[in-house]
């Protein structure tokens, strides 16, 4: 029988008698028969309660009484809890009663016992007696049989760390009982940047892999210069969008606070330095932002007014601003790009330019005129400060961009139809030739109907209507997801057992999740951004990236 020991003793008068009632003077016990207590209630005119019943913790909320104890003194103002006979003597609580014996204990994780890596949840307990009579909480010792998968604290709060199924134990006096966890990992993007790669998991939880020479990965101080698997960006953030860019990595936090990391050379972190930063940091903005796109050494974000910010290195006027004016050329915070009266929905950045897109479709570019980049024809100027429109009078769904070029899905005049524009050295643009494209024009060899396109060094990517995967452009390491070889500039089929739900071309891999949650990448490896625990090239071939 359980017996809860009182906070306190009341001492009797009756000296000499060391045992009273089952209570030991001097020691902290409980009464141990029901017997020893008589009750009566203060009001005379009351019928007395039945001291068992009490004890037996019938429903006497309210009622007070004054009591015996073997000849003790009475107790004052003794109040019936209720409950397995718990009382209170003047406010502190004295259980006296026998309770039923704990027969089995059941165990619930909340709100399933499915747990994503990285998150904790709460483990609930509860208590019956054998005739199935839910008791109170008892003092329960928690365990986790594979700590290497997760832990749990004292309180019962179990922690995700790997994939896996474990065991979690909970001890009370001498019931045991068990619950399996199923521990799981998923993303739900990947971003492939130049050497390195990142993704988001279902729980908003960044995770980044490859290049870290420059604290692109996330990891803090001390990490790394190279993770050949998945690893958990340093800091409790929850992210709704992450991208990569040369040796920095941006993203955005679900409250729209933006955070930079990795190399800060040109002040592409934005934090108004040029310090390196290996973990997450604040751009040094009041602003929420709603999207954001990273380049090679610049990065770009839509404001909640929709209006386009952009910060980093401005040599050819990327960042927006007039390179003359500012030291080395550098804009070492998010600056307005244009005078504020163009607004956009997407914006994307590449090695020297950048574009976004209204929410009619229509695009703008500002920066370097090199290749044609801008998409507005021939021009004398080596740099365009304010946004441009690009010379077309298609509408666009969906814009990308690569190192040197860019490329957009139509939604008009013909829907999904890939068009394409700048630098065209492997094919990238989707032409049977190599020649660049100042404006957009629509790709002679990708006819596939697409839902989106991502841009890499060069090569390109898009996902189809029917969710399948086809890569265009170089191939020498492989990233067009077959064996490496001369370009092409029509789409290969990339063999991805299901359907694809995000794609992403890096500066020469390729990264692609399919409906089953699994990532796969494919091409060049020499700093492990592929995230399949090797340093090898693909050599062509789809690796899994080994999830945590």
């Amino acid at each position: 029988m359980r017996h809860i020991v009182p906070a306190d003793c009341h001492l009797c008068k009756l000296c000499g008698l060391l045992l009273m009632a089952g209570v030991v003077l001097g020691a902290w016990s409980c009464i141990k028969d029901p017997q020893d207590l008589s009750f009566g209630r203060q009001d005379a005119s009351s019928d007395a309660i039945d001291k068992t019943d009490a004890i037996a913790g019938i429903d006497a909320s309210d009622a007070s009484s004054d009591a015996d104890i073997a000849g003790c003194e009475p107790i004052d103002c003794l109040t019936v809890l209720g409950g397995c006979g718990q009382y209170a003597s003047c406010g502190i609580q004295l259980d006296c009663g026998v309770c039923p014996d704990l027969a089995r204990i059941e165990l619930a994780l909340d709100p399933q016992p499915r747990l994503h890596v990285g998150d904790s949840a709460q483990l609930r307990a509860r208590y019956f007696s054998e005739d199935d009579h839910e008791l109170a909480a008892s003092a329960t010792l928690w365990e986790s049989l594979d700590t290497e998968l997760a832990t749990i604290d004292t309180d019962g709060k179990v922690s995700g760390l790997r994939s896996g199924r474990v065991t979690i134990r909970a001890t009370a006096g001498p019931i045991v009982e068990e619950i399996e966890v199923e521990l799981y990992f998923a993303l739900v993007s990947v971003h492939a940047g130049e050497r390195h790669s990142c993704g988001l998991a279902v729980n908003g939880r960044a995770y980044c892999w490859g290049n870290n020479r420059d604290g692109q990965l996330g990891l803090g101080d001390g990490g790394p210069t190279e993770v050949l698997v998945p690893a958990a960006v340093s800091g409790n953030h929850r992210f709704q969008a992450i991208d990569t860019g040369g040796a920095h990595t941006c993203a955005l936090e679900l409250d729209g606070t933006l955070y930079c990391w990795g190399s800060n050379t040109f002040g592409q972190l934005g934090d108004f330095t040029t310090d390196t930063r290996a973990f997450p940091a604040p751009v040094d903005s009041a602003l929420k932002f709603t999207s954001l796109s990273t380049g090679l050494a610049f990065g770009c974000a839509i404001a909640e007014s929709e209006v386009a910010y952009c910060w980093g290195r401005n040599a050819t006027a990327q960042a927006g601003r007039d390179p003359s004016q500012f030291e080395r050329e550098r804009v070492l915070r998010p600056w307005r790009v244009g005078d504020g009266t163009l607004t956009f929905v997407q914006i994307t950045a590449g090695h020297e330019a950048a574009c976004a897109r209204t929410d009619a479709g229509q695009v703008y570019c500002w920066g370097s005129t090199a290749d044609g980049k801008l998409g507005a024809g021939d021009s004398a100027q080596s740099y365009r400060l304010a946004p441009q429109p690009v010379t077309t009078d298609a509408r666009f769904s969906h814009l990308t961009a690569g190192s040197h070029h860019f490329c957009a899905v139509a939604s008009q005049p013909a829907i999904g139809k890939l068009w394409c524009w700048g630098r065209n050295t492997a094919g990238q643009l989707g032409f049977e030739d190599s020649t660049a494209r100042n404006v957009p024009s629509a790709a002679s060899e990708v006819s596939a109907t697409l839902l989106s396109v991502a841009a890499g060094g060069q090569h390109s990517c898009a996902r189809t209507t029917d969710e399948s995967v086809l890569c265009w452009g170089a191939n020498d390491r492989g990233q067009l997801g077959v064996a490496p070889g001369p370009w092409s500039s029509t789409g290969v089929a990339v063999e991805l057992a299901t359907r694809a739900s995000s794609v992403s071309a890096g500066g020469e891999h390729s990264c692609a999740i399919d409906d089953d949650g699994a990532t796969f990448c494919w091409g060049f490896n020499a700093t492990g951004q592929l995230g399949d625990a090797t340093q090898i090239n693909s050599e062509g071939k789809l690796v899994k990236v080994v999830y945590p």
